[in-house]
């Protein structure tokens, strides 16, 4: 963003192919206030739109928004309750009706948004960014699966390279070995026993989210200058 914001519009765009991926995005830009990037970002995702349209044919577009009905009803089948770690798909397993959940996923969203908020606003790093934003995106979206999880790679990448520069936190070996095997350890509960994916991912998303903040916290508070003490006579 600093080196090529137009680069960084484009890539940002790219994320519309799945619209519940790129609102976080567009969230984050305007608390960082990356006017230039998130114009190109919005440019960049019409005119991928136009384009498709103008390779696959536009009755493409009119296809997708008369199925998103019948896309939608795919998040009331238990089938996929298993299979997506999400809130939503957790509360619908534990056996809440829809309204229910989507309170319980729409309070997760709020507060994804006021952590990514707050980074994003404050002088944080390019991989703390990075890093909020992608287990914010998996912790507030309704609708995701088992395979949008390996953007995990980033914040595992960037807390493992913080943890040997500056020490480990408190419970950041555990949860990284977690966010590690729990993908793997997953599919083998789900197809033997029809476990939820939820049950262990939804904890260790979590956890590295509160991981990310605190790193936040320690950096701005490290950078903050104590106050000097004058005496009431010099002043």
């Amino acid at each position: 963003m600093d080196r090529s914001p137009i680069l960084a519009g484009v890539l940002f765009g790219s994320l519309f192919y799945k619209p519940q991926l790129a609102i976080l995005g567009m969230i984050a830009l305007l608390a960082g206030r990356r006017w230039r990037v998130l114009w190109i970002t919005v440019i960049s995702a019409i005119v991928m739109g136009l384009a498709s349209a103008l390779v696959l044919g536009f009755g493409t577009w009119v296809a997708f928004f008369q199925n998103i009905a019948y896309g939608a009803q795919f998040t009331n089948k238990p089938y996929f309750w298993v299979r997506m770690p999400t809130i939503y798909a957790a509360a619908r397993f534990a056996g809440s009706g829809t309204m229910v959940a989507w309170i319980l996923q729409g309070i997760s969203m709020l507060g994804v948004i006021a952590g990514v908020t707050w980074v994003w606003s404050k002088k944080a790093s390019e991989g703390t960014r990075a890093s909020i934003l992608v287990v914010g995106i998996l912790l507030s979206s309704g609708y995701a699966f088992i395979y949008d999880y390996a953007i995990l790679a980033i914040p595992f990448a960037w807390l493992l390279k913080e943890s040997r520069i500056t020490g480990w936190l408190s419970w950041e070996r555990p949860v990284l070995i977690c966010c590690w095997t729990i993908p793997l350890i997953n599919l083998f509960l789900s197809s033997k026993f029809n476990w939820p994916m939820s049950l262990l991912t939804l904890p260790t998303l979590a956890a590295i989210f509160i991981l990310v903040l605190k790193r936040n916290f320690l950096a701005l508070r490290k950078e903050k200058p104590s106050p000097k003490y004058t005496s009431s006579w010099a002043q």
